[in-house]
C-alpha cells in the first residue's frame, strides 16, 4: 500500500443544511481497494456518531440515554446487535443466526430454533449436560403405573395422573354424613346408607384384590362422653371389604346397638387395577 493512500481527513461543516454533516475520513486502501472509513456526526439524530464504510453503516453510537444508543449493522443497514438505554440488548432481532463457540456448538436461528452440536434435535428432545458436554436427549420419562407401584425407579418423574399408584398414596378416601351424603373424597363414586350405623363406600377405580388396608374413623355425637350412647366405635363390616367397595359399621361403646355417628371418614391403601 502506497503512502499516498494513507490519510486522515477532518471535514468540518457549519452548513445549515442538515444533510451536510462534519466527518472524519480514515483512508488505508490502495488504488484497487477502497477501505475508507468515515465517521459522521448526525445532528438531527441526537448527535449520532456513525461509522460508515463502502458497504454502508458499520455501527453507530447515539448521544442519548433513551431508546437505541448503540447498534452494529449488517451490509443492508439492519441492526445485528442493538443496545437500548433500558438495558435491553437485541441480537439478530430481524433475522440471522447467533453462533456460540468456535466450532458452532450452539446456533440460535430465528427460522429454525436452537442448533446444538450439529443438530436441531427432534420433537420432544431437550438439551442435557453430563458435566463435560451438552447434547440432545429425550429427557426423563413419566413413570408408568407399574413403575409407580414398584416404587424403585430414580430416573423417571411422577406425573399427577399416576401419583396415586405409589404404595405410599391413599387409593381412596371419603368423608360423608349419615344420610350417604359425600362431603369430600377421592376415587369414590357414591356412599350407600345401609341404615343406622351402617354405610358402604363405593370405589371408582377398584383395587386389584380385596386384600388392601382400610381405615375408618367417626366423629362423635358431642364433645363429651357421659353415657354409653355418647361413646361409639367404628369398624369394617365382616366379609364386606370387596375390591370395589367397603362397608363400615358404628356401634354404641358397649357394642349392643348400631348407632349413627356425626360423620364418617374412611380411607384405603393398596394396589389398584
Amino acid at each position: 500500500m502506497a503512502n499516498t493512500y494513507k490519510n486522515i481527513v477532518i471535514t468540518p461543516n457549519r452548513d445549515t443544511d442538515a444533510a451536510n454533516v462534519p466527518f472524519i475520513r480514515f483512508s488505508g486502501g490502495d488504488a484497487t481497494s477502497n477501505t475508507d472509513i468515515n465517521v459522521r456526526v448526525y445532528t438531527t439524530q441526537s448527535g449520532t456518531l456513525s461509522f460508515e464504510g463502502s458497504a454502508g453503516q458499520l455501527f453507530s453510537i447515539t448521544n442519548d440515554l433513551t431508546g437505541s444508543i448503540f447498534s452494529v449493522n449488517d451490509v443492508s443497514g439492519i441492526p445485528s446487535i442493538e443496545v437500548f438505554a433500558n438495558g435491553e440488548i437485541d441480537i439478530a432481532p430481524f433475522g440471522g443466526n447467533v453462533v456460540v463457540g468456535n466450532t458452532a456448538e450452539f446456533i440460535l436461528s430465528s427460522g429454525t430454533g436452537l442448533h446444538a452440536n450439529g443438530s436441531f434435535g427432534t420433537a420432544g428432545q431437550v438439551l442435557t449436560s453430563n458435566g463435560s458436554s451438552v447434547y440432545w436427549s429425550t429427557g426423563p420419562a413419566a413413570a408408568t403405573q407399574a413403575e409407580q407401584e414398584a416404587a424403585a425407579s430414580t430416573t423417571t418423574y411422577v406425573s399427577p395422573g399416576r401419583q396415586h399408584f405409589h404404595p405410599s398414596a391413599a387409593k381412596f378416601w371419603a368423608n360423608f354424613g349419615t344420610s350417604g351424603n359425600l362431603l369430600a373424597g377421592y376415587n369414590v363414586t357414591s356412599i350407600t346408607d345401609n341404615g343406622a350405623g351402617a354405610a358402604t363406600v363405593n370405589i371408582n377405580t377398584d383395587f386389584s384384590t380385596a386384600d388392601y388396608c382400610v381405615g375408618v374413623s367417626i366423629e362423635n355425637l358431642d364433645a363429651t362422653i357421659d353415657s354409653i350412647a355418647d361413646g361409639q366405635m367404628a369398624m369394617i363390616a365382616n366379609s364386606l371389604q370387596l375390591a370395589g367397595s367397603v362397608s363400615v359399621i358404628s356401634k354404641n361403646d358397649d357394642g349392643t346397638a348400631a348407632a349413627d355417628p356425626a360423620s364418617w371418614s374412611v380411607w384405603g391403601f393398596g394396589d389398584l387395577l
